[in-house]
């Protein structure tokens, strides 16, 4: 059972866990403590099956997989280091590891288990140990307040790296994309430097962009067993353990949402009463469920929704002119296309920002105007958050397709890891491109076109269940207000198909 509004709103962030603030978050949360039906125990916890328990609670856990992680991008450094060939980039072990395999599991892990890979994360390794020797300075309050709900990060993370890569071709080229491996290292610790403990991957991670928006479909929850039991256990501040082990300051009887929760499972191991549970739950759950809607899901569904515009730009002619179309006519007017020895911020600021907040913003428009109530952004943060699921597919299909086409290099890059005895032979023909590894492309683009479909029924379903929850007994206006953002979700997936129809079909 969700707390009320009122306790939501009225327990505020305990910001830096001091004595004080602990002190005073639970006089308020005692004084408005009701009562409230227990929750009976879920039966598919994880958390009850013995080797998961055993391995969650262990010392090793999760800073063993951390240290896995951080020895294996060390490794992939070194193997990218001195590769400057742009024929290396599927041959090297270290370019077809990172774009082929590690980014398509990071996005799909978060769909399916929130944000797994947090719980791994060799960067936590690196900001923690120089954030037990920096400032340990504590984070301005506004930034704390407008950056944790990802609002700041998803700028750094979706529009700097995402345009620095495809503008620099970061991906192309296996050197670059070793210093961009260093950059996003040195970028954690020159932060940690500076801040406290955890501030980085609150605050500041550039990959929080994607994985807190994704988290909110997966069909996993870290939440309360039994709310009774939270809440008696708030009462007493020496044994609210949640809150004190979470890098994000949460109670856990507060928690409503994925969006947030770094999964590092501290809660787990500190809780008195062993009243957490690890779950499934219903796809998409949070969209409609979470009753405290930060504008940060919504700002990252319409930046990823740009980013999508122009990778699938890329592989139908008539879609990209569709999405280059202002971009250009500022070009022909002399407006400069690149700045920064080739970084495409013409392009990125159209494409990614202005065309799709244009587009969300006229849905946004068109239901206020039907509705006359509220305001153009009341609606635009109720529904935007519906645009994650159709985002989400066709983000996806374009790194399954590679991961399926690409897959079949594996033999080659682990017995030459720099790659270039490889590319030598593809070039000069002694040895053949590998085929797609598991379906042929023809194959893949049926596939892929079922993918999408079920991002846009899923995209306007979750319109539908926003729009009974936010009114629900006002059918009318729920069926006028949800109306256009289905019709755009329509629109951007019927693009998004016939894209990957002229690309693979």
């Amino acid at each position: 059972m969700a707390l009320s509004k009122r306790q939501l709103e009225s327990t505020p962030e305990v910001a830096g866990k001091s004595k004080h603030h602990i002190k005073k978050s639970f006089k308020r949360l005692h004084g408005l403590r009701t009562e409230i039906a227990p929750v009976p125990p879920r039966r598919n916890n994880f958390l009850k099956i013995r080797v998961v328990s055993s391995i969650v609670r262990s010392n090793l856990f999760p800073s063993s997989m951390r240290w896995f992680n951080l020895m294996v991008m060390s490794g992939l450094i070194y193997f990218a280091w001195g590769a400057n060939e742009a024929s290396l980039r599927y041959t090297n072990l270290s370019s077809w590891v990172v774009w082929v395999i590690w980014w398509p599991f990071v996005v799909g892990a978060t769909f399916f288990a929130g944000r797994l890979w947090c719980t791994m994360c060799h960067l936590r390794l690196v900001s923690d140990w120089f954030s037990a020797i920096g400032f340990k300075l504590t984070p301005p309050k506004w930034f704390e307040r407008y950056g944790s709900s990802v609002t700041l990060t998803m700028v750094a993370g979706l529009i700097v790296l995402h345009s620095s890569v495809v503008s620099y071709g970061i991906h192309r080229i296996p050197r670059y994309t070793a210093l961009y491996l260093v950059i996003l290292i040195a970028y954690a610790m020159a932060v940690s430097l500076v801040f406290k403990k955890g501030t980085f991957c609150k605050l500041f991670c550039p990959l929080v962009s994607f994985f807190g928006p994704y988290s909110q479909l997966s069909p996993t929850e870290l939440r309360s067993r039994d709310l009774g039991t939270c809440l008696k256990c708030g009462s007493n501040q020496k044994k609210k353990m949640c809150l004190r082990s979470c890098t994000n300051d949460m109670m856990m009887q507060m928690r409503n949402s994925n969006e947030n929760c770094m999964l590092c499972f501290q809660c787990v191991k500190h809780c008195p009463n062993k009243n957490i549970r690890f779950s499934f739950r219903g796809f998409l759950a949070d969209l409609w469920q979470n009753n405290n809607r930060s504008w940060a899901s919504v700002l990252a569904g319409i930046i990823i929704l740009g980013v999508i515009f122009q990778e699938l730009g890329e592989e139908w002619e008539t879609f990209e002119a569709l999405t280059l179309a202002l971009p250009g006519w500022l070009a022909g007017l002399g407006v400069p296309e690149t700045i920064l020895g080739g970084y495409m911020w013409l392009e990125t600021l159209c494409v990614n920002i202005i065309l799709p907040t244009a587009l969300l913003g006229a849905a946004g428009a068109v239901a206020w105007g039907l509705a006359r109530r509220g305001t153009i952004f009341t609606y635009i943060k109720l529904y935007g958050v519906a645009l994650l699921p159709l985002v989400f597919s066709a983000h996806f299909s374009k790194l399954i397709k590679k991961f399926n086409e690409k897959l079949g290099y594996a033999p080659h890059v682990f017995s030459d890891p720099f790659g270039r005895e490889t590319a030598a032979a593809i070039e000069a023909g002694t040895l053949a491109k590998p085929l797609p590894f598991f379906v042929s492309n023809d194959t893949m683009g049926w596939i892929l076109l079922l993918l999408v479909t079920c991002g846009i029924c899923a995209s306007i379903y979750a319109s539908i269940r926003i729009a009974r929850n936010a009114y629900p007994n006002e059918a009318g206006t729920a069926a006028i207000t949800a109306t256009p953002f289905i019709a755009l979700y329509l629109a951007c997936g019927w693009g998004f198909l016939m894209t990957i129809s002229h690309w693979l079909i």
